[in-house]
């Protein structure tokens, strides 16, 4: 019986490190690496380029809520777990607009679809050069290099009683 002990332990101990090392590659660290076209852009989130973001959505958001969109844009640009997509679903709207590069509308620009909320996609720690703006009725856009020949970007709403996701949108050299 004896016998069996090391190789139970060694057994053991090598599923835990294979599942901690599965676990590690889903929490990265670091902001994730990119090619080089942005070099010189701070990624969203190490702490001075997060404070930035949240200083200038805050301004925006005024006496709504600031604290809760600034916690949205957040989650969307670096969250990189379930916890974090399960926020941001609960706050995207059932249908947002997106950009459908196929086809144009009567002005000759890229038309705008709804498609379901639920398709949206976190950046998970992708996102450098961003830019924040006031868009229409208090909306607030957000856009970003995914480090790579994508230009993302995202805008949130109050449509009801807090902030959501109302559109998102990829466009890619």
């Amino acid at each position: 019986m004896k016998s069996y002990r090391p190789s139970i332990t060694t057994l053991i101990l090598s599923a835990l490190i294979l599942f901690s090392s599965a676990y590690a590659q889903n929490f990265p660290i670091k902001p994730a690496a990119f090619n080089g076209r942005f070099e010189g852009y701070p990624n969203a989130c190490i702490s001075f380029e997060r404070q930035r973001i949240e200083a200038e959505i805050q301004v925006l958001a005024t006496n709504h809520e600031p604290a809760l969109a600034s916690r949205l844009a957040h989650e969307m640009l670096c969250g990189d777990n379930y916890q974090s997509y399960k926020y941001v679903i609960s706050h995207t709207a059932e249908t947002i607009r997106s950009v459908d590069t196929e086809r144009y509308d009567e002005h000759g620009h890229f038309a705008a679809v709804q498609v379901a909320g639920a398709a949206i996609v976190l950046a998970r720690r992708k996102a450098w050069n961003v830019h924040v703006s006031g868009l229409y009725a208090g909306g607030i856009g957000i856009e970003f290099s995914d480090g790579g020949p994508c230009i993302s970007n995202f805008e949130i709403g109050r449509p009801s009683t807090h902030w959501v996701i109302v559109a998102a949108g990829v466009i890619c050299d």
